[in-house]
């Protein structure tokens, strides 16, 4: 890839975190001006230890008794494609896991405001085994992706995300 359309990608993948950042977070005002409790700081680093509960479980493939404690039974998933439901995320999880068994979710930022949890984190894999329409690659691959969770009565109850797709198949579909 030549250096100019490589910075003519990241720029406008950061036009579009940019712009997406500027969502969530004005999503996020509005949520918090809605509330009507007062959030504590223990409650907002409760939220956000859930949060990095939820990406240790799926990390290591925990989708038993522990991953059902952090995921409500009736979640949402606004991501595309996705229906909604705890064991509808854990097939997804599962079939994300077989693809790319030793897949990392790094975690770089993690803000929690109100009963939202806005998380800035890499998807890190090798490509091991087919997923959706591409074959098993053996390929490294790395995408960011913004993640927004609602926390109700202490689980994981919606959550939205921005994930950088194109970077990712560009990497699965590289020669």
């Amino acid at each position: 890839m030549n250096t100019l359309s490589h910075r003519t990608e990241r720029s406008m993948f950061g036009r579009v975190l940019g712009i997406s950042l500027g969502l969530i977070c004005l999503f996020l005002s509005q949520e918090v001006s809605a509330q009507k409790k007062k959030t504590t700081s223990s409650d907002l680093e409760r939220n956000k230890e859930l949060v990095r509960s939820f990406f240790r479980a799926t990390e290591s493939g925990d989708f038993g008794d522990n991953f059902d404690k952090i995921v409500a039974e009736d979640y949402k998933d606004h991501l595309r494609g996705q229906e909604p439901g705890r064991d509808n995320l854990k097939a997804y999880l599962k079939g994300v896991r077989n693809g790319f068994p030793d897949m990392k979710w790094p975690i770089y930022y993690i803000i929690a405001e109100g009963d939202l949890v806005v998380v800035f984190n890499s998807f890190e894999a090798t490509h091991a085994n087919d997923f959706g329409p591409w074959k098993a690659t053996g390929k490294r691959v790395k995408m960011d992706a913004f993640q927004l969770y609602r926390i109700v009565d202490g689980k994981l109850a919606e959550h939205w995300e921005i994930p950088d797709l194109v970077t990712l198949q560009k990497q699965l579909e590289s020669k």
